[in-house]
């Protein structure tokens, strides 16, 4: 679990839900504070909608639409195209969508019609698939070095590739702060494993070039993460799918000039690269 899977010693990790963790040593405290109140805000908005819910008169359930939202069009859609809806199937089916759209594609219809996606969308559209299919998932962010995910030094890249990769070099001297994403599984206490961690990142495609692509993964224990847990400096505890990609523009926005154009031009130039590697064959 994650709890685990953190440094020992370098992060004091949450002791219950709705804590923040984070390894002071290695984030500044005014950007601590920051984050922490910008994630505080969203789960106030939830917390805030749970007591309305459960004051007053019952609410009448209203009748179905006979159209659904374009939402539920496309998860029917998608799950439709799958072998069988099992947890593994329905993962892996995520994860090899190719990576891209950064910072476009944050709705869950936007990234199962184009079926492309970077890891907020990806993991947004596996926790409404899967809570569609009566699972217990949650969203995960994880304040990190998103640079350290990558595989800056890998041998085994084409000629266009080993381009683009030795640009990525330059991103080695200092971190790149992003805010990665992860489903938490809670399976029911009768199975075994209790609740997993998936991270859904990256194609099998990637897998020669060192990305951490979890291609072997049946419905056992964690996943992978695809940033290293060295990497991690902080978790922000679960919002709701619909409160994820708001909160991420918020969180980046919170981000210090340097390390936001940081951030930005890295993503540019790991998309070149990317683009290359994840072209289909012939």
């Amino acid at each position: 679990m994650l709890r685990e899977l953190l440094p020992a010693g370098a992060v004091a990790m949450a002791s219950s839900p709705g804590e923040l963790a984070m390894a002071c040593d290695a984030v500044p405290g005014t950007l601590e504070a920051a984050l922490h109140s910008v994630w505080a805000k969203y789960v106030a908005r939830s917390d805030a909608d749970a007591d309305d819910e459960g004051c007053g008169e019952p609410v009448l359930e209203p009748i179905p639409p006979l159209l659904h939202t374009a939402t539920e069009k496309a998860e029917a859609t998608f799950l439709s195209e799958q072998s069988d809806t099992r947890v593994a199937t329905v993962y892996h089916a995520i994860r090899q969508i190719p990576y891209g759209g950064v910072g476009v594609r944050r709705t869950v219809e936007g990234v199962l019609e184009a079926r492309c996606g970077s890891c907020s969308g990806k993991h947004m559209a596996l926790t409404s698939l899967l809570a569609r299919l009566g699972h217990t998932v949650e969203l995960l962010t994880l304040h990190c070095d998103f640079s350290a995910a990558v595989a800056l030094h890998a041998a085994a890249v084409s000629a266009e590739g080993a381009l683009c990769n030795g640009a990525l070099t330059r991103y080695n001297a200092a971190p790149v702060h992003d805010f990665h994403h992860v489903v938490r599984l809670t399976r029911p206490e009768t199975e075994v494993g209790g609740s997993v961690l998936l991270d859904a990142t990256w194609p099998d495609c990637l897998a020669p070039h060192g990305f951490r692509v979890n291609t072997g993964w049946a419905d056992g224990g964690d996943t992978q993460l695809a940033v290293p847990d060295t990497a991690i400096y902080q978790r922000i505890e679960a919002v709701s799918v619909a409160q994820l990609g708001p909160m991420k523009a918020e969180l980046v926005a919170t981000l210090p000039a340097a390390q936001a154009e940081r951030r930005a031009a890295f993503f540019r130039d790991l998309l070149v690269w990317l683009t290359t590697l994840q072209q289909p064959a012939g």
